[in-house]
């Protein structure tokens, strides 16, 4: 699977590479987002979405795993870059209860969610 993470500003910024956030990308996806907020330290992840395409429920509900991990510690999950179609698809299962939405992964750090 294709991923790149950074922190910034102790947020860890992780970009997904594939357009199809399906099974065996969410899958993948836990365990190195996982892996790379331990590393880190951080308790927020941006999760970039810019390449994505489409995100199957299994996707969702990683995403929504992480979430609630995180907010165990204080932490939370903000998504960048989401295109109309996943972030339509995102909100229709409420995602936007766990995560927030922004434009872009510097507005999503600067909004300390």
């Amino acid at each position: 699977m294709n991923f790149e993470k950074e922190v910034r500003d102790g947020v860890l910024v992780l970009r997904v590479g594939e357009a199809n956030f399906n099974f065996t990308v969410a899958v993948a996806f836990r365990g190195y987002a996982r892996e790379a907020l331990e590393e880190s330290g951080a308790a927020r992840l941006v999760l970039d979405l810019a390449p994505v395409e489409f995100v199957d429920s299994l996707g969702v509900g990683m995403i929504a795993a992480v979430a609630a991990g995180l907010k165990s510690r204080g932490g939370g999950v903000a998504i960048a870059n989401a295109s109309s179609i996943v972030r339509t698809a995102m909100e229709a299962v409420r995602l936007e209860t766990v995560v927030s939405f922004h434009e872009s992964v510097e507005a999503a750090i600067r909004s300390g969610k």
